[in-house]
Parts: C-alpha cells; sequence; structure tokens
C-alpha cells in the first residue's frame, strides 16, 4: 500500500475505493448496488486493508451525499479497531484527528479511554542487519538498523541506513563491516543544487514482517560509523520503508549523485 499522508484519503487504497464508488455513481448506479460492487473489489483484501477499504467507502459516501447503514456499520468497526489504546499505529495510515472527524461524521460514540496508550515499538535493534524485499519486483535489499536517530526524533525512531552493493547472499560480518566502512551520504544532482539524500531513513513502528527477514542481529558497528551516520535521515512509517527503497533505488540507477559535502570525508561512489 502506498501512503502519501495520514488525511483518510492520503493512500491508494482509499483512492481507489473513492474513483471506483464515484464513477459508478456518475455512470447511473444506485447506492446500494455502487456499494456492494466496490465492497467486492476489495473482498479479498487482507484484514487491515479491508478496514482501510470501508473506511474510505463510508467516507466517500459522505461526500456524496447518502451513507448506505451496512457500509456505516462496518466502517465504525474499523475506526473504533483504529482507535483502541493498544493497536499497532503502522497498521493503518489514518491519524486519530481523521478518524475521530469521521466517527463523527457517522454518529459513532467516543472512544474509549486512552490513558494506557503503549509506546510505540522501535522497528529492530541496533545492530540488526536484515533483508527487506522489495514489492514489485520481488528482489531482495540489505539494510542495517543503527541510532539512536538524533535529538529531533523520539525513542520510537531508529536510523535505517541501505548497503546497495551488498548482495544478500553475500552477507557475512566481515562483508557487511566493510560496507558500513565505506558507506558515505550521499545527495543527488538537481540542477539548483543538490537534492535528497540516498540510503539514510529514520524510520519509526514495525517493519512489516511479510517484507523483512533478519540476517545478522548484533552487529558491532565500525569505531566511526556513528558519527558518520550523522545528520537528518528522510522521516517515514516503517511499513512504508519497502516502497521508498524501491522508489530511491530506482531514481539511483538514473540520476546523478555526489558525495554529501556535509561529510568532509568523502567516499567511494557506490
Amino acid at each position: 500500500m502506498g501512503t502519501w499522508s495520514e488525511d483518510i484519503f492520503g493512500n491508494d487504497i482509499s483512492c481507489d475505493v473513492r474513483d471506483q464508488y464515484l464513477g459508478l455513481i456518475a455512470a447511473g448506479s444506485s447506492v446500494d448496488r455502487a456499494a456492494k460492487h466496490v465492497q467486492s473489489t476489495f473482498a479479498e483484501l487482507d484484514s487491515d486493508d479491508r478496514r482501510i477499504a470501508w473506511i474510505a467507502l463510508a467516507a466517500t459516501q459522505i461526500v456524496a451525499g447518502t451513507v448506505n447503514e451496512g457500509v456505516r456499520k462496518q466502517a465504525l468497526k474499523g475506526i473504533a479497531w483504529c482507535e483502541v489504546s493498544n493497536r499497532d499505529p503502522e497498521r493503518h495510515p489514518f491519524e486519530l484527528a481523521a478518524l475521530a472527524g469521521l466517527r463523527d461524521a457517522l454518529g459513532g460514540p467516543a472512544p474509549k479511554s486512552r490513558e494506557n496508550v503503549k509506546s510505540r515499538v522501535a522497528p529492530g535493534r541496533m545492530g540488526d542487519v536484515l533483508a527487506i524485499t522489495l514489492p514489485s519486483t520481488g528482489s531482495e535489499v540489505v539494510i542495517v538498523v543503527g541510532g539512536p536517530s538524533g535529538h529531533d526524533r523520539g525513542p520510537e525512531y531508529r536510523r535505517v541506513v541501505l548497503l546497495p552493493d551488498l548482495p544478500v547472499s553475500g552477507v557475512t560480518l566481515d562483508s557487511t563491516l566493510k560496507a558500513l566502512s565505506e558507506w558515505r551520504h550521499y545527495r543527488e544532482v538537481w540542477t539548483n543544487g543538490l537534492g535528497r539524500g540516498f540510503g539514510c531513513y529514520d524510520i519509526s513502528g514495525r517493519l512489516p514482517p511479510r517484507r523483512t527477514r533478519a540476517l545478522l542481529r548484533g552487529l558491532t558497528f565500525p569505531d566511526d560509523f556513528e558519527r558518520r551516520m550523522r545528520g537528518t535521515g528522510a522521516t517515514h512509517r516503517a511499513a512504508d520503508l519497502p516502497y521508498v527503497l524501491e522508489y530511491d533505488i530506482g531514481a539511483w540507477e538514473e540520476s546523478e549523485w555526489t558525495i554529501d559535502p556535509s561529510d568532509p570525508e568523502g567516499g567511494r561512489h557506490w
């Protein structure tokens, strides 16, 4: 699932549901028939994605002017699940304020007290070497979990570095330490100056278990690596990391990059 914001329609599942429903209504379908048709298209989704789809369908029906009672009930169940205190916040892309606004519009009850909200879970332990499966190609890339991320990040964040030249099949303690010793910040070259960085991310929440597997645990970093890793990494939800990596690797292969001038020691070009 691609996610661009925490608004109700800030992800591709919600947008697909909205566009399909409104297209059916515009073509002359009744509210009930359009809702049933849309439901049939997301029936095979897993339970988390179905909750997203129900929430999006209810929000779309509000915009269209008529909310089907069955859709309303399913959406309120999804919203209630998202609002419970012990949920994993990375399993749904909605901010609580957006959910509360939709719940109120649907006439749902207020959520239970959130006094015992569990802290967010960091994506991994420092020194974890992991293989991440890219969503489109199914290929794997190597990341290393470092941290902490910096003074402007909470304890639920970890800094993750990508080792694009280290194949998964070649991961050993020695090969990983060598790759880390050569790792440097790189920046994309834009016409108006340096653009975004490559290979360093600050992420929060759980990495998707179906796309992540451990290769090594408890790696001890080279002496100077923590210093070279300092700075500000792009911030992402851990659940989105496979999609971010796939996009960035594609851009890396097609664009011009240079050593980040904030890294005075320089380094080799990957």
